[in-house]
Formats: C-alpha cells, structure tokens, sequence
C-alpha cells in the first residue's frame, strides 16, 4: 500500500507531506483545496504517464519543474521509494529504490510492479486509481482481456486463433483465384455425413470428460496454496533462526561467554537490567561522595578563618587544633575524591556495556516472528504438490486442445459439406485450399470459442456478484460484465452500453467491478479514488461511501483512500467502521 506521498510544486501544493496507513480514508475538503491534486499525484507517482497524467501540465503556477515522491510498501519485496520529476519541457527523470536496488528504467519500474501485484502496469492504473469521479472512461471499459487471458492461461489460445485466422485469409486470397472443374460424386458427399456424425459424437465426448477435469482443478489448486504457505512459514522461520544465531555470536563477544540463540533476547534482557543496576549504583556512589567531598570543603573553609569553633563544644580553636582538623578533613577529601574517580569510571563502563547491549537488542526485537498457517501441514513438499498441480493444469490443457481439435474436425466436415452442396465441380487443388481454409477458420473459432468459454467460467463468479450487488442497490437487475471488462445493461430485449447509464450508475458500475476485479485477480492491496460521491443521489452515497469504508477489511484489499466534500458521511462512517479514518484539508499550501 502507499505509506506516504510526498508533492513539491504540484497543482494545488507548494510542498505537501502525508502519511497513510491502511483501512480506508476519507480526505474531505471542500472543492479547489486540492482533493484531485492528491490523486493524480499518486497516480502519476506510481505509474508515470500511463496512468493518464501528464506531469508538466500539473506543475504549480510558474515553478520551473514538479516532484512527486511515493513510498509504497510492495506484497514480496518489502519498500519501494519511488521518485518522478517533471520540468515545463516535459522532461522527466525516474529514479526508484528497494533495499539496494535502484531502477530508473520505466519499463523496468513496470516489470516489477506487474510481477509484485500480478497484472500489467496499464491494467493496475485503471483498477487502483479513480480519477474525476470516473466519469472520463468514455466506454466504461476495463482492459482486461489480455490480463484475465494470462491469468486463465488461455492466451496460447488466443494467440494460436489468429494465426488461424491470417492462414484462412491468406487460403481465401488463392481460392478467389482458382476456377472450378470438377464435380464431387454422392459417396464422397454420404462419406462426409458420416465423419460429420462422427466428429460430433466425439467432440460431445471431449466435451464431457474436458467438464470432469475442471471439477477436479480446485482441489490441486488448494493444495498447491497450501503447501506454498507452509513454504514460506519454514523460510521464515529459518531466515529467524539465521539472524538469531549471528545476534547471538555478536552477544557471545560481548559478554565473553556462548549464548543460546534460542534464549539470546532473554539472557541480554537479564543483563540489560544487571547492567542498569550497576550502573545506578556506580552512579549514587559518586553523587553521595560528591556531596560528602562539598561538605569538607565548606569545613575546610570554614577553618581557615579567625571565627574556627569545635562543632560538638562550640569553643574557638587553638591555631594547633584547627591546622590538625584541616589536615584530618584534607586527607577524608583525598580519599572522597578517589571513591568519585572510580565511580564515575565504572559508570562509564556500565553505560558502554548498556549502549552495545541496546543495539543488539534492538536488532533482535526487530527480527519478525513468523505466524504458523492455520491450515494442516501438507504431507508431501511443495514441489511434489506444485507437479501435481501442473499436471492437473496440463491435463486441462491437453482436454481444452483435444475439444478443439474435435471442434475443428466438426467445423472442418460442415464446410466441406456446404461446399459440396454450394458446387460440386472443384479440382483437386480447390479441395484441397477449401479443406485448409475450413480448418483454419474452423479452428480459430474453436480455440477462440474455447478461450472464451474458459474466460466466462472463471469469471461467472465475479460477474454474478457485480450483478448481486447491482440488483441490491438500484432494486432492479441487468448489469452485466464481459469476460473482457466491459460493462453493459440489459433491459428488456436491449443492451444499453456504458455510455448509455446514468451518472450515479455509472459511478457504482465502476466502483463495484474496481473493487471486485483489483480483489480478485490482482494482489494490489490499494484504491485510491477521487470523489466518487459526487454524482450520487442521497441514498446512494451512503450505500457508496460504507461498500468503500467496508471493503479494507476484507479480500486483498488494505488501503482504500477516497476524496470527497460529504463531511456528513463521512464523519459517520468514523463512527460506524472502526477502520475508517478521517483527514480534513482546509487549505492546499
């Protein structure tokens, strides 16, 4: 999530520093404070020009250039500090930092941030951030195809049905110039029928043992998690274990004798306080000589002058008495002095120890402690179960070519059928350009059929609770999104398009299918949204602003930020939503 977004010289801001935390955020201020500044800044910060801001059109008044810095704690590899700066020419310089790493490359930037939260830098944009309520998406659509494809793993699919395609365009180029001059006999045509037949049962065949592997995926699929979870937790635990046992050398040196890695913590715990104690002592020794050492000086002094009277009797001195009472308090003085001296030096020896003793201890409390998964510890190690997951996964993709295949043969038998009925008077070389034309196009439509059924079917889920929620809010249903990201209505026998829904419903059209695709095939644990209330009547901002103040608490999702004026609601969803937070701007310098 974004821990903290740093602006100079950007639209609204001379300088701004804010961190965030996660759960969700409500940042109310009225219009032209700088609540869209915030957002755009954000974007642009994370994802440079892709996220569809231009950062020299955004440089504060007559500033000569504008910086953005974002610091954003990644799923796997810890704090990425990422820094953008724009000048008037609009040129910009990256440079972007993670542990002992440093990128400047875009692409490279694009790479990691689509390898961390498991989708391409341009689709991240349009799912975690939301600018000017949303309403600039002319069409409404998500570019999700080419994600949810690699997702599925059914691009080779897709890709493979446009080669088809570009070989039927090319055979179709030649048949156009190939005359006709045979006729094809009866026994052919019957022969024909008969593989048709053939082809169907077999491909009805394919079809219901493909259905059977894809029942039996999720259990494969559940237990590859598993495993990977118990992975990590041993890692963890061994990572511990590591920096312990070298914490525990370094403790070893310091206190010269061997220390357990497993008790280090409690053994310099132990002589944290021994050595406090010391030193405290050390430290009221000298105090109490230092004051006794002031005393006999005063007695000195005072013994030095004509009025010297004896403390107990109160008569004056003799010369003899008071030059022996001097001698006697100078020697005690000596003696004070030394017991100060050494106090102080063991003093100094004990807050040396304390200081090294901190350090470590310091470092060692900062070693994380890994939580055990709640689930059963799988039998077999990761890889053993990760090849059975890949080989249940190949063996969907060995049924989804072997459903094609039967699907071409099919497509393959009707277009020679057809071509036989339309003209039976074709060479052989005609033959055979229709049968690869057939099978090209035949095929292109099978796999890409078949990508798409596949893409449907894991979508199903997430498109039925767009449409849940649809119907919950408005009272009527028809929402519906493609496998591919775009968002329709049906009403009636008619298909309204995006364009055609009104402001309020476009808003929450947008915002429910944000929430649930980011949630569930991204790993981006943030959504940064800039007044997403604003087109809504009444009753729908309050159902708007408590789904976003929800909707930290649940799935991947950690961090929700949204801009808004509705102090009202706000204010209310603080109390109602513990995790909600509220950060009022009354002025943008």
């Amino acid at each position: 999530m974004i821990q903290r977004l740093r602006l100079q010289n950007w639209r609204a801001y001379d300088s701004l520093d804010v961190e965030l935390g996660p759960g969700a955020t409500f940042i109310v201020a009225s219009n032209g404070i700088g609540k869209t500044s915030l957002i755009m800044a954000a974007a642009w910060g994370v994802f440079g020009d892709i996220a569809g801001v231009k950062g020299s059109d955004e440089i504060r008044g007559d500033a000569e250039s504008a910086t953005v810095t974002v610091d954003l704690r990644l799923p796997t590899s810890g704090d990425l500090v990422i820094t953008r700066s724009v000048d008037q020419k609009g040129r910009s310089e990256l440079e972007a930092a993670i542990g002992d790493r440093t990128i400047t490359s875009q692409d490279e930037l694009e790479d990691l941030l689509a390898k961390e939260f498991g989708a391409d830098a341009r689709v991240l944009t349009q799912l975690t951030f939301m600018i000017h309520g949303g309403l600039h998406v002319s069409q409404g659509e998500f570019e999700l195809r080419d994600h949810l494809a690699g997702l599925f793993g059914v691009r080779p699919l897709f890709e493979a049905a446009a080669r088809a395609d570009e070989l039927a365009a090319e055979t179709a180029s030649t048949l156009r110039k190939t005359k006709l001059v045979e006729r094809k006999d009866q026994r052919e045509r019957d022969e024909l029928v008969a593989d048709l037949e053939g082809a169907e049962r077999d491909l009805e065949t394919a079809q219901s043992a493909r259905e059977a592997v894809v029942a039996t995926l999720n259990e494969p699929a559940e237990h590859l998690r598993i495993a990977v979870e118990w992975d990590n937790y041993r890692t963890a635990l061994n990572e511990r274990s590591t920096k312990l046992s070298a914490y525990a050398d370094v403790a070893g040196s310091l206190l010269e004798r061997t220390v357990d890695p497993e008790n280090v913590l409690d053994a310099l715990t132990q002589v944290e306080a021994d050595e406090e104690r010391a030193l405290s002592e050390a430290e009221t020794r000298a105090a109490t000589a230092r004051g006794r050492a002031e005393f006999i000086r005063e007695s000195i002094a005072h013994l030095e002058t004509s009025e010297a009277t004896c403390p107990t009797c109160l008569r004056p001195f003799a010369e003899h008495e008071a030059e022996e009472a001097a001698e006697e308090h100078a020697r005690s003085l000596s003696a004070l002095e030394q017991t100060i001296a050494e106090a102080d030096e063991q003093a100094t020896q004990h807050r040396s120890v304390l200081t090294s003793l901190r350090s470590v201890l310091a470092d060692i409390r900062s070693v994380p402690v890994p939580v055990e998964p709640s689930s059963p510890e799988p039998d077999d190690d990761v890889e053993a179960i990760r090849r059975a997951h890949d080989a249940a996964r190949d063996d969907l993709q060995q049924h989804d070519q072997n459903v094609a295949v039967h699907a071409t043969a099919v497509d393959v038998t009707k277009e020679a059928l057809d071509a036989l009925e339309q003209d039976r008077e074709v060479t052989k070389e005609l033959e055979d350009l229709f049968r690869l034309e057939g099978i090209s196009r035949a095929a292109a439509q099978a796999l890409s059929e078949t990508a798409d059924r596949i893409m449907e079917q894991q979508v199903e889920p997430l498109v039925a609770e767009v449409a849940r929620r649809w119907k919950q809010t408005f009272g009527r249903g028809g929402l519906q999104l493609s496998a591919d990201g775009r968002i329709t209505r049906r009403v009636g026998s008619r298909t309204l398009s995006f364009g055609a829904l009104s402001g309020g419903e476009r808003v929450w059209a947008l915002l429910v299918a944000r929430l649930l695709v980011a949630g569930a095939s991204t790993t981006a644990p943030f959504i940064w949204l800039d007044e997403p209330l604003e087109h809504l009547d009444p009753r729908l901002r309050r159902i708007v602003a408590a789904t976003l103040a929800l909707a930290s608490s649940r799935g991947g999702i950690r961090q929700v930020i949204v801009t808004t004026y509705e102090a009202p609601i706000a204010q209310q969803l603080m109390d109602d939503v513990p995790s909600a937070s509220l950060v009022y701007v009354s002025s943008s310098d």
